[in-house]
């Protein structure tokens, strides 16, 4: 019995105590749980005086148990919701304004999709039923899990009416599958490029890295559903069946939802077919026919596109009969893009070609070359190029990392008149550990020599140092020796004078955010080259690429949104009552004190969290709740990086040298933990910074470091092995990369090349 663990406790401890459940169901399951206690069941209509309150009772049977009720408490104006409108949410504060209102609701919707989405009607029916109190009614719902809704209550309300329980989809698409070889993993990453093509948001959920309550949360307002597995044993992969018998349970039934079963196969599709029959048996979808494949292009499961001899669609699987149409092929029986039969095509990082057999049944085979190309991810591992740091002769540190760029494809970009943006830390003041000037030079002279206009840049920081705006961050600059003769180019703040100078960008496939707040230059470039120096971090393990992009071309107001839990606040030690950012405040959350001091206060239920009010506040007054846990800033980071890669070109450095224990951001730098590694780059940030990781952790521990200190203090510890893991045992660094390749940024396998 949910909720119900500690009643025979309060029972014992307060005797005479009245237990009031539903009835008859309640009482039932109660008694046979824990005895007759004697149990006092309450139906709908009843009310209960508990003194100057009186709670009102209403059944919800199946939201989502048969004895499910709430009460309400008309004089608090308190809604006790049971499970309806809970969270999968645990936090050290109890109500929603005191957490990060887009993480709470993100939980809120997910527990929906894997809780309360079968019984959808009866939540129709409980919703209903909280309306019909008035619109005044309730000032808070206290649901059996998560966080306490007070500032919020219409949100998760509409939320609810609007698009869980409407059945409403958006024109957005979901490809969940597992692959044994690639082959279905190439079949599904052309699925999401079809989509992307056309402008229809595509989420790519591996079953290897996502759990299936994570589908289902993807899945919940998706308009086109696709399911892939290969075939193993004449049967689906078991990932793919274990997924389809959690998605049954969960009855996502919808007619406005269209579906897609794909997959890999020799002889039979028996694998694909078996999740055609899982999907058709659960009403996935009920008038797909061929809807799907003209939503995907003309000329995909059209009859009259090229030799147009058949092509035949069953309920969202397309199974070829005939001759291939042009435009499309068949690749192991699904499908893929490609000009005309036998014709050669570079598509995105994919190079295919069309095979014809023998065999009637399948027409069409194909093989394909997955290649990394400029700026794209490619199927296969990525290549991460590599050098160390002996030299010899006359080749000197500066001209090893020349040669690792040109070997890993710098200079084979297209960067002619193209704005190129180097993304470099540029060091806080009394920090030494930050990368020289001289290293930048080297890519702004390879940028230049391919005909780009390269730029060294950096956004303004959220904390109170040497780095807040733009005059301070030059300076700083300055003082560690960045400066056009020693950098070769320019050196521009990305996010302008005050850090407020940014640009929304969407976060494809964002979970945990939708829109990220980045540096207006940086966005206005055409190409951005990451310069990373990779050391460790003391809230998400390391910093090295992701966090370069991610965190550094986050405006001041981005990097609050990355690191806080909450709405920022106002130090009334530091306020001088200026007004400043309450003239900035477009949504009216400022407002001063009449009578003196003119303190400003900050209303948490009108607050957006854009951060402009920081970015004018010359006195440091509003500090930002830097308090989100390190898996949550890290999964913040990745999806901030993949909004400033997506679109258009990347590549990416990371230099492995003095690897101290914290951020170059800190105003000091301890001595290294491991000896220098060497220099690294490639077009895959995700690959170069877990290639990265996989360096240091196999390097030995400098006697005398921080990290020596650490081993020491627990030498039974299994996860010594893991550097990056001792020095900062709280944080998460696995999350950063497990998100990036989540939202499709890179991919974590990699092929290291030796440069010589």
């Amino acid at each position: 019995m949910d909720h119900s663990g500690n009643v025979p406790t309060i029972k014992e401890m307060a005797p005479n105590c009245e237990i009031y459940c539903s009835g008859p169901q309640g009482v039932r399951g109660l008694t046979a749980h824990y005895g007759d206690l004697g149990y006092r069941g309450v139906k709908t209509g009843d009310t209960l005086c508990i003194g100057k309150r009186t709670l009102a009772f209403v059944q919800t049977p199946m939201v989502h148990w048969p004895d499910n009720m709430v009460t309400y408490d008309a004089y608090d104006k308190i809604l006790f919701s049971n499970d309806a409108f809970g969270q999968h949410f645990a936090s050290s504060t109890r109500f929603d304004d005191e957490n990060d209102l887009g993480e709470v609701m993100r939980q809120a919707r997910k527990y929906y999709a894997n809780i309360v989405q079968p019984y959808a009607m009866q939540a129709k029916g409980a919703i209903k039923a909280v309306r019909g109190l008035g619109a005044d009614a309730i000032d808070m719902i206290a649901p059996a899990h998560g966080v306490v809704w007070r500032s919020h209550v219409a949100d998760i309300l509409d939320a609810y009416e609007t698009v869980y329980t409407s059945g409403r989809v958006e024109e957005k698409a979901v490809v969940v599958y597992d692959s044994m070889w690639n082959s279905t993993d190439k079949i599904a990453h052309a699925l999401v490029d079809a989509f992307l093509a056309r402008e229809i948001p595509c989420q790519l959920m591996d079953l290897k890295t996502n759990h299936v309550s994570d589908c289902m949360d993807v899945f919940l307002d998706c308009k086109y559903v696709c399911i892939g597995s290969p075939t193993l044993n004449s049967q689906m992969l078991p990932t793919v069946a274990a997924f389809l018998t959690y998605m049954r349970g969960l009855s996502p039934k919808n007619a406005n939802r269209v579906g897609l079963a794909f997959g890999s196969f020799g002889w039979a599709p028996l694998g694909p077919n078996g999740v055609q029959k899982v999907m058709e048996g659960d009403g996935l979808p009920a008038t797909c026919r061929q809807g799907l494949c003209r939503q995907l292009g003309a000329g995909f499961g059209d009859d009259r596109a090229g030799q147009g001899a058949g092509w035949h669609a069953r309920r969202g699987v397309v199974a070829k009969r005939g001759a291939i149409p042009q435009g499309w092929f068949v690749s192991h029986g699904r499908f893929s893009r490609i000009c005309h039969p036998h014709a050669r095509l570079v598509h995105q990082n994919c190079i295919a070609r069309t095979v014809f057999t023998r065999n009637p049944s399948v027409r069409a085979l194909t093989y394909v070359d997955w290649r990394p190309r400029e700026g794209r991810r490619p199927m296969q591992d990525s290549k991460v190029y590599w050098c160390d740091l002996r030299t010899h002769g006359r080749v000197s540190r500066l001209e090893k990392l020349e040669r690792l760029l040109r070997a890993a494809g710098l200079a084979d970009m297209d960067l002619e008149n193209k704005f190129v943006a180097i993304k470099m830390h540029l060091g806080e003041p009394g920090n030494l550990a930050f990368l020289r000037p001289a290293y930048a030079k080297v890519v702004a002279d390879v940028v230049r020599e391919a005909g780009g206009k390269p730029f060294l840049t950096d956004c303004n920081t959220l904390y109170v140092g040497g780095r807040k705006n733009a005059v301070d961050h030059l300076d700083a600059a300055f003082e560690n020796g960045f400066n056009p003769l020693t950098c070769g180019c320019q050196v521009i703040i990305a996010d302008g004078l005050k850090g407020t100078d940014d640009v929304e960008v969407v976060v494809p496939g964002g979970e945990y955010v939708t829109r990220a707040k980045v540096g207006r230059a940086i966005m206005d470039a055409d190409v951005v080259v990451s310069l990373t120096h990779f050391k460790g971090h003391d809230q998400t393990g390391f910093g090295g690429a992701i966090k370069n992009i991610g965190m550094g071309c986050g405006s001041r107001a981005g990097k609050m949104e990355q690191h806080a839990a909450g709405r920022p606040h106002v130090d009334p030690e530091r306020c001088i009552g200026c007004m400043a950012c309450a003239s900035i405040c477009a949504h009216g959350a400022i407002s001063h004190r009449d009578e003196r001091p003119r303190l400003a206060t900050i209303d948490q239920s009108a607050c957006v969290g854009c951060g402009h009010c920081m970015g004018v506040c010359n006195q440091d007054a509003i500090i930002a709740n830097d308090a989100a846990a390190s898996e949550i800033l890290g999964r913040r980071m990745a999806e901030y990086a993949a909004a400033v890669c997506a679109g258009r070109p990347t590549f990416h450095v990371s230099l492995v040298i003095d690897v101290v224990p914290n951020c170059d951001c800190w105003d000091l730098n301890d001595s290294a933990m491991v000896p220098d590694v060497g220099f690294f780059a490639s077009f895959d940030p995700v690959a170069l910074d877990q290639a990265c990781v996989d360096a240091v952790n196999a390097a030995p521990t400098i006697p005398g470091s921080l990290l020596a200190d650490e081993e020491a203090s627990r030498p039974d510890d299994p996860d010594l092995r893991d550097h990056i893991h001792t020095m900062s045992p709280n944080t998460s660094w696995q999350a950063t990369l497990d998100q990036a390749a989540r939202v499709g940024l890179g991919m974590r396998s990699y092929e290291l090349v030796k440069v010589g």
